[in-house]
């Protein structure tokens, strides 16, 4: 039986919403936001569904095609499935991507990003109406980098290609609050339970950091733009 998810409660009450993760974007946390699948591992269909066909206004994570776990360009892409297959991808590069968002019968387009440069200067100003932003890594921002994945905390050296998750946040967050009815977001540190199932003490210590520096990008946005009056913020885990 099709469930109503949270979002799509927000969307009926005009609200903008979004997803941010630190894994593939169509990966099981951000799509239960989203999407509806009977398996979380239909990357492909999830990922289709959120683009093609979802109400959403901010969608980023990882999961792009044409690049490794170290951020550097494949020689030809490997997998299109965690961006819902190649003619998905294409249309999004194209621009032509996009289902009704706004409910005024027109199809309302995503703007794709990709590059930590592109992130960082969605910190402020004028943003797209749609923001779709694909980081170019396979599946996660640090993760799954190379090197001892054993090692201390930061003993091998972070990608500095890649944006953190404070950043995504930062981005989504100043696309969502042109929207006078207000937004919902939810930001996903999705790589400390991955962390964890790897045994990796080291790299879940880093993706820890990570997150809680989103958490403070999202308090000063409140208490910056907004008030503890207006914006609920919730912090939670999965099973931590």
């Amino acid at each position: 039986e099709p469930l109503r998810h949270a979002w799509q409660g927000a969307e009926q009450r005009g609200k903008a919403t979004g997803v941010v993760t630190s894994v593939q974007f169509s990966h099981a946390t951000p799509a239960a936001f989203v999407a509806h699948n009977k398996s979380r591992n239909n990357y492909a269909e999830i990922a289709r569904e959120m683009i093609m066909e979802s109400a959403v206004d901010v969608i980023i994570g990882c999961g792009h095609p044409c690049y490794n776990r170290d951020g550097v360009e494949l020689d030809k892409p490997k997998n299109f499935n965690y961006v819902g297959g190649e003619d998905v991808w294409q249309a999004l590069v194209d621009g032509t991507a996009g289902a009704d968002a706004d409910g005024d019968g027109k199809p309302d387009s995503w703007t794709l990003v990709q590059t930590r440069k592109e992130f960082q200067s969605l910190s402020s100003g004028e943003t797209p109406k749609r923001l779709c932003g694909v980081v170019q890594v396979e599946k996660t921002l640090q993760q799954r980098r190379s090197g001892d994945g054993n090692a201390a905390p930061f003993a091998v050296p972070l990608l500095k290609t890649m944006p953190n998750l404070a950043e995504l946040s930062q981005a989504a967050l100043n696309v969502l609050d042109d929207d006078p009815d207000g937004f919902c977001l939810m930001i996903e540190g999705g790589a400390v339970d991955w962390a964890s199932h790897d045994n990796q003490s080291g790299r879940m210590v880093e993706e820890q950091i990570d997150f809680n520096r989103a958490v403070e990008t999202v308090v000063e946005w409140v208490e910056t733009h907004s008030s503890w009056d207006e914006t609920l913020v919730i912090v939670t885990s999965d099973h931590e």
